[in-house]
């Protein structure tokens, strides 16, 4: 029993270490996450400018590599679905139409996470409310829709409505895994100022590690804005640990289970040698 449940274990911290190997599709580590939720009842444009005067201010702090605003950040669960129609392909019943994981993310959003372009441009200043709709696909997203083809340049309308106005694709990227353990999804990006949210998220990548720029952060928000709230804010690296918390409980109780029990049977082996010398 006791050399079952220690090669029992053996498995779990191998399928443990190999989760912790596997490619999530981003490079998490420093890189530190935080939100800031909308206070009072700003409109959606003075909150929208407020968001990017809180991203200029961590932009310029000691440390930071890059960073850029987005309404979900991998491994948090924030990222909400969206219908689409991609021009040529209607579909026969209209309660057909295709979702897809969708988020709102600024320009450098790729950059920071290391995200990789497959083909195209990231989202611009210039993508904004009054100009062209815009979006970028990942890769799985685009192997499903376009059949294998660049979807680059193509026409689609995110939403189900008719009235929506038709928009183009501008990029391709890699696909990512949302949960740490969960096959990756397709995803639909689309920039902020097309998109505005009640809450906004920020990733930010460090030379130095992550919490230690927690405060320095926290100082240069509130420093614009006394009252506003900061939730959130920890190392990303800190979201994929909490999700692979139950993986790691049960191999850490497997493999202190497992000692216990092989203790207990050297001590066996110890009784058994010593009443046979007795003999």
């Amino acid at each position: 029993m006791a050399l079952l449940l220690l090669a029992g274990a053996g498995v779990t911290v191998k399928s443990l270490w190999r989760l912790f190997q596997l490619d999530q599709g981003f490079e998490r580590d420093q890189v530190l996450v935080f939100r800031t939720p909308r206070r009072g009842n700003p409109g959606a444009e003075e909150w929208r400018r407020s968001c990017e005067r809180f991203l200029s201010e961590v932009e310029r702090l000691p440390g930071v590599i890059s960073a850029a605003m987005a309404f979900g950040t991998p491994l948090n669960g924030t990222n909400e679905g969206a219908s689409f129609q991609i021009e040529g392909q209607a579909p026969s019943n209209p309660a057909h139409i295709p979702r897809a994981g969708a988020n709102a993310v600024g320009p450098n959003y790729f950059r920071t996470l290391k995200i990789p372009f497959r083909s195209g441009r990231d989202f611009s200043l210039t993508d904004t409310e009054g100009s062209q709709p815009v979006a970028i696909v990942s890769e799985s997203l685009a192997r499903k829709y376009w059949s294998g083809r660049d979807p680059v340049g193509m026409r689609i309308r995110i939403g189900a409505s008719p009235d929506e106005p038709w928009g183009v694709v501008v990029g391709t990227v890699g696909d990512v895994r949302e949960c740490a353990n969960a096959p990756a999804s397709p995803l639909l990006y689309r920039p902020c100022r097309q998109a505005p949210a009640r809450a906004m998220g920020y990733v930010v990548r460090t030379g130095p590690p992550p919490r230690a720029l927690g405060p320095s952060v926290q100082h240069a928000i509130h420093a614009l804005d006394a009252g506003q709230p900061i939730t959130f804010l920890r190392p990303l690296a800190d979201d994929f640990v909490d999700q692979i918390y139950p993986q790691r409980v049960s191999s850490i109780g497997l493999v202190a289970f497992s000692g216990i029990a092989a203790g207990g049977v050297r001590i066996q082996c110890s009784l058994v040698l010593h009443a046979l010398r007795q003999l």
